[in-house]
């Protein structure tokens, strides 16, 4: 049984509820299964941000002063909102159906709609047979500092608050080495850069498409390798795409002054763009990060943010098998 949301104005109390109906009929009349309106369809309780946000409107006075014959007149406005309708895919609600109850439909789908509607028809367009239900959009923000806060990784961070919890020291990613492997990374990128403008990206790789690779041509033919800071800042990212960035600044990213900044600031950077994500590409990449960590003996840590649903996890993937001898079955730092 599909609970079906409106939403009730009473003229005195102005609430927000919920009502529930047994069956939902299309506009022939009809009666939908369960079926055919899906069981995909969204199942949510009523958006208790719309109740606050509808009495916030109609608290707010707006009249406007209107010419008539007998005088001119003051005329309260009626608010209008801007919400998200859920509909039930298969119960055929059109834009059409929605602008009749006093809608105007920016853009509609057979799962939803978003629309502006004004106060007095929300009732209206909650009675429309296949409407689930009527919610404010969601306002999505930047969240780094949230997630470090609820990691205590901004506890680990601080030197106070460390020595307050009993550590020996406070953690930021200092004398460790972060591995990234991914597409898309901006070397240039002030997330990846010291106070003073200076890399904090102390090797990087990049690589030639797989079907380029000639037979006779060895590692160092499709795979460029830079060492020079100032190198570095310059080389162009192989796809100008931005997931690596993205994931390398979430991990390491530095503290810019906007609070955003990655789980561990203070640690070396060593990326490895790849224009394609393959098995030999993972390999040398993981091999070459782990090379340079070996090299300059500092711990590393490598991070390749991707997923594959179609290979086995008992370690006999190929990335899997290079993972246990580079790390000589997790033994190594």
């Amino acid at each position: 049984m599909r609970r079906k949301i409106t939403i009730a104005m009473a003229m005195l109390s102005l609430a927000v509820a919920t009502q529930a109906q047994d069956r939902m009929k299309v506009a022939t009349g009809r009666v939908l299964t369960k079926a055919e309106i899906g069981v995909d369809s969204p199942r949510k309780e009523i958006d208790s941000k719309l109740g606050i946000e509808l009495r916030r409107l109609l608290a707010t006075d707006r009249t406007q002063v209107v010419d008539k014959k007998d005088g001119k007149n003051s005329v309260k406005e009626q608010p209008t909102v801007n919400v998200m309708v859920m509909l039930a895919p298969s119960a055929g609600v059109t834009a059409e159906m929605l602008e009749s109850a006093g809608c105007k439909v920016h853009w509609s789908m057979k799962s939803q709609a978003f629309v502006s509607a004004p106060v007095d028809r929300l009732d209206e367009i909650s009675n429309i047979n296949g409407v689930l239900s009527i919610n404010l959009p969601e306002k999505y923000q930047l969240q780094n500092n949230i997630a470090r806060e609820a990691t205590n990784v901004s506890l680990v961070a601080d030197p106070l608050s460390a020595e307050r919890e009993g550590l020996p020291q406070a953690y930021d990613g200092s004398g460790v080495i972060v591995g990234v492997l991914d597409t898309g990374i901006d070397f240039a990128h002030p997330a990846f850069r010291n106070a003073d403008g200076t890399t904090r990206i102390k090797r990087a790789f990049t690589y030639r498409r797989t079907d380029e690779i000639q037979d006779d041509e060895s590692e160092s033919d499709w795979k460029n390798t830079y060492t020079d800071p100032e190198e570095i800042l310059n080389v162009p990212s192989v796809t100008g795409t931005t997931h690596g960035s993205h994931t390398m600044g979430i991990a390491a990213g530095s503290n810019t002054g906007n609070n955003l900044q990655g789980m561990a600031p203070g640690a070396d950077l060593v990326p490895a763009d790849l224009i394609e994500i393959y098995d030999n590409y993972l390999v040398s990449g993981l091999k070459s990060i782990c090379d340079y960590a070996q090299e300059v003996g500092k711990p590393v840590v490598t991070n390749y943010s991707l997923g594959a649903p179609g290979y086995f996890r008992d370690g006999c993937h190929p990335v899997s098998q290079a993972i246990t001898e580079l790390t000589e079955d997790g033994t190594k730092p």
